[in-house]
This record gives structure tokens, C-alpha cells and sequence, in this order.
């Protein structure tokens, strides 16, 4: 019966094909799009009718040859459907015709799955058939950033099937689209870039792209809280958790989050030719994001690792190191009349919430003492002497320079300032260490003490006149006399090898 079915199934083709081919390729005379498509679903639907009943009525298992036909008769018959819709409107209805393909095999499984009747790998090739059609809807009506926005939705759904009925194709189905949506969206990013005209870097040029972006951010959002679900096989695919891919997802929705608002910086300054401004709300996003970052660790357990909120707040310092040339630009440029102040109190925001998170490194550090050691001690030192080495010579800068004295008060500072901020930052230190019996603090501030010293009597009172030269060594005096007194006070303590754990 099988063979006779696909016999005529053949000959039906051929007949049918070659009319078709030669009514647009040969003839003069406009396709009759809507009886060339009657036809073609009539001969569709007797032709699907006759494979699948005979199959069903004697309840043999499907074969190779079964499945074969089947999926020859469904594309041929998509292929001929687009081919009459391609000559009708322009391919407006392609996209619809394509859906209607998929709510066909999806109304054939669900009918199976009811009736429990039919081999079961009849079942999932109606439903890969299903989800076949459904993706292809996207790219055939769907422009742009439209695809990516189904895909990302789609793979959803796929999920949320997939744990509703643990039918299994419904969750590689899920991965399958995931991927195809990852590649859509950045085929969306780098059009935007191309034809975007600005100087910088943009993953979209309209509030379309970002509409998309947001889609696709709760899309993955709520992927890794689907994983999060308890479920009876805790695997994903090819061997995977399910924890773990919630975690990267998760981590992937809050990376695709930080990209659309850095790059929305860049949209809003698209007109300017520099990063001078766009690097005060970058770091600023930057900084927000890591403490959002550090409050969900704190909030979800699953999520929670000392080393990784260190890590962070490091990888936020490094941030703000390599953007300090640009913020000297800022600051210079908001004297010079250049940029607005408004940019420059940003700027002190930008500052306030680093702070905020060296703050959060201290307590991390001292909480997990056992973990990290006394090296993460000097480390966290070094990194905060360093932050207001830089950001106390741009106060200075903004409250003493003029248009035309930037130079100058900057070399102030260096020669002065720097060694003033390094002792002030070492007797802050001392004290600390004191109050909690901190040996290693000691040290550290003493270190520093040293080196301010030390720069204070090689370089800061070079090229100066003799007044200068009079101060820096009346400095210099009382900061040895200083040094002697805190020397007497603390000689016994610096040596004692009883330490408080911090």
C-alpha cells in the first residue's frame, strides 16, 4: 500500500511540478494563484490522508520508508505552496502559510498524543515537523530584529513544553532556536554597527533594537529560571546541569543587559567624537551593575561566591584605572568650558559608587580572612591608596586650576599633594590597625609611610625655591618626629605574633 501511495504521490508530482514550472517560467499569462494552490492542498491533504490512516488502521510501526514519504509529501507541498504565494501579493502570506504548516502537524501530534494511537516516533516527527515551521515563520515574514524577538520567545515556549510534557525534542528543540537566536541577534548588532555613521561603537540605532534587546533579555531571564525548577532528570543536554546552564543563562541575560545599556550611552553621545563624556556613564553603568551583581549573591544562594564578588570589584578598579586619562580629559575639558558641569558631578557619582564598592571588598575580605590571606590585605591597599591618589588630584585640579593654570596646579599636586594623600592614607591605616589588632595593617601603613618619605626627600623638593625647600623639610621633620612617637607606642605590638582574624 506504502509503495503505491508514493508510486502516485510521484507521478502527481511530476505532472503537477511541471505545470507549475512551466505556467511562471514559460508562459505569458499570470499564475491562477489561488486554484494552483487549491489543488496542491487537495493533492497534499489525500495523498498525507492515505500514509498516515493506512498506517494507523493496521497499527504497524513506521519505517524508514513511512517517514521518508511523509516529509516528502509535507515539503513538496511547502515548496509548492511558496513557490504560487511567491506570485501572489509579493510573498505577503508566505510567512502565514508557513504557520498554517505548523498548526497542521501540530494539530496531527496533539490528535495521537490524545487518542494514544500511532507509533511514537510518528508522535515526535509531527512535532519536529511542528517546530521545523515554526521557526521558519520567523525569517520568512520577519525582518531584522523581529526574528530575533520570536526566537528568543519561541525558545521559551519550547522549554516550558518540554517541562510540561517531558517530551524530550521539546527541549533540544529549545536549544536548537536558542542558538539560532544568539546568531540573529548578532547579525542585528553588527548591522546596526555598519549603518549606524557614528565615530562610536553601537549595537542599534533605534529604539527598535532596544525594544528587541529588552525581549531578549527577559526571554534568557526566564530560561534560567526555568532551570532553576526542581525536575526529575536534573540534565540539560549533553550532559549538562541544569544549575549550571541556569547559571550561565542567567549570567548571559545580565551580560546582554549590561551591553544594551553601555551601548546605549554610545547611541546617546553618537554625535561626539571622543569618549570623554560617554566614559563617565560607562563606568557609572558599570559600577551599578557590579553591585547589583554583588546584592544578588548575597540574595541567592546559589549565586553566592566570595572570590567571584573580589574578582568583580577588582574588574571594576581595572576599569576605573584605564578610564583615568579620560577623566582628566573630563575635568579639564568642564574648566576649559568645553563640556557642561553636569558631566563632572556625574563624574563624583561615578566616584561615590566605586567607593561604595571597595567598601564591600574590605568587608568580603575581612569576613573570608582564612580564604584570601594577608597578600589580598596589601592588595585592597594598594588598589584604594591608588583610587584617591587619582581622583584627589582631579578635586584638586577642579577647585584650584583656572583655564590657564591646569599645568601648573597639576604639577602641584604632584610634587605636594600625592605625598600629603599617602600620609594621610598611612595614619588612617595605622589607627585602623591598632583598633583591630591587625598586624599586617601595620605594616602596610608604615610601607606607605615610607615611600611618602621617601618621594618627599628624592623628588619633591627638586626644582623648588628655598621657601619650598624650608616647608618640605619642616614637613619632613614632623613626620620623622611623628613616625619616632608612633615608633615608641607601637614596637611591642608591630612584633607580637598574636593576631585578631578580621
Amino acid at each position: 500500500m506504502a509503495a503505491a501511495a508514493c508510486t502516485l504521490f510521484l507521478f502527481t508530482l511530476i505532472i503537477y511540478g511541471s505545470w507549475l514550472i512551466d505556467q511562471i517560467a514559460f508562459s505569458n499569462t499570470a499564475l491562477p494563484c489561488k486554484n494552483a494552490l487549491l489543488f496542491a492542498s487537495a493533492f497534499y491533504i489525500v495523498f498525507l490522508a492515505i500514509t498516515l490512516i493506512h498506517n494507523l488502521r493496521t497499527q504497524k510501526p513506521f519505517r524508514a520508508f513511512d517517514f521518508t514519504l511523509i516529509m516528502l509529501i509535507t515539503f513538496s507541498y511547502y515548496a509548492e505552496g511558496m513557490i504560487i504565494l511567491g506570485e501572489w501579493n509579493d510573498g505577503a502570506y508566505q510567512g502565514i502559510f508557513t504557520i498554517v504548516m505548523s498548526v497542521i502537524n501540530l494539530c496531527l501530534a496533539w490528535y495521537l498524543y490524545a487518542v494514544h494511537r500511532g507509533d511514537k516516533n510518528l508522535l515526535y516527527l509531527l512535532i519536529g515537523l511542528t517546530l521545523t515551521f515554526l521557526s521558519l515563520a520567523a525569517p520568512v515574514q520577519l525582518h531584522g530584529h523581529s526574528i530575533s524577538m520570536f526566537w528568543s520567545a519561541e525558545a521559551v515556549l519550547l522549554y516550558w513544553l518540554h517541562q510540561r510534557s517531558r517530551i524530550v525534542i521539546f527541549k533540544y528543540s529549545s536549544a536548537i532556536i536558542f542558538m539560532l537566536m544568539t546568531i540573529s541577534l548578532l547579525m542585528d548588532w553588527s548591522t546596526a554597527n555598519e549603518n549606524s555613521g557614528s565615530s562610536l561603537a553601537l549595537i542599534f540605532n533605534n529604539w527598535q533594537g532596544i525594544v528587541t534587546n529588552i525581549i531578549v533579555i527577559v526571554s534568557v531571564g526566564l530560561y534560567s529560571f526555568l532551570l532553576l525548577k526542581p525536575a526529575e532528570n536534573d540534565e540539560y543536554i549533553f550532559g549538562g546541569k541544569n544549575k549550571t546552564m541556569a547559571i550561565f543563562f542567567g549570567g548571559l541575560s545580565i551580560a546582554v543587559l549590561y551591553l544594551t545599556c553601555i551601548f546605549a550611552v554610545n547611541w546617546h553621545f553618537a554625535i561626539q567624537a571622543g569618549f570623554d563624556l560617554p566614559n563617565v556613564y560607562h563606568q557609572l553603568v558599570t559600577y551599578l551593575f557590579i553591585a547589583a551583581t554583588l546584592f544578588l549573591q548575597k540574595r541567592v544562594k546559589a549565586f553566592e561566591s566570595p572570590v567571584a564578588a573580589v574578582l568583580l570589584v577588582l574588574a571594576g578598579f581595572v576599569v576605573f584605572l584605564f578610564s583615568s586619562t579620560l577623566a582628566n580629559n573630563l575635568v579639564n575639558g568642564a574648566i576649559e568650558k568645553q563640556y557642561t558641569v553636569k558631566h563632572l558631578y556625574m563624574h563624583w557619582l561615578t566616584d561615590i559608587t566605586l567607593l561604595y564598592l571597595l567598601y564591600q571588598l574590605v568587608k568580603t575580605v575581612r569576613t573570608n580572612a582564612g580564604k584570601f590571606g594577608n597578600a589580598f590585605t596589601w592588595l585592597v591597599n594598594i588598589v584604594i591608596l591608588s583610587f584617591f591618589s587619582i581622583e584627589c588630584r582631579h578635586l584638586y585640579v577642579t577647585f584650584l586650576a583656572t583655564d590657564k593654570t591646569i599645568p601648573v596646579i597639576a604639577a602641584q599636586y604632584i610634587k605636594a599633594g600625592l605625598t600629603i594623600v599617602w600620609a594621610l592614607y598611612s595614619f588612617i591605616i595605622m589607627w585602623l590597625g591598632m583598633q583591630h589588632k591587625y598586624k599586617t595593617l601595620r605594616i602596610v601603613s608604615l610601607t606607605f609611610f615610607t615611600a611618602a618619605l621617601i618621594k618627599l626627600f628624592l623628588f619633591d623638593i627638586r626644582n623648588i625655591g628655598a621657601g619650598g625647600k624650608i616647608a618640605a623639610f619642616i614637613m619632613l621633620g614632623v613626620l620623622l618626629l611623628v613616625i619616632s612617637f608612633m615608633y615608641q607606642r607601637l614596637k611591642k605590638i608591630i612584633i607580637d605574633n598574636e593576631e585578631k582574624t578580621v
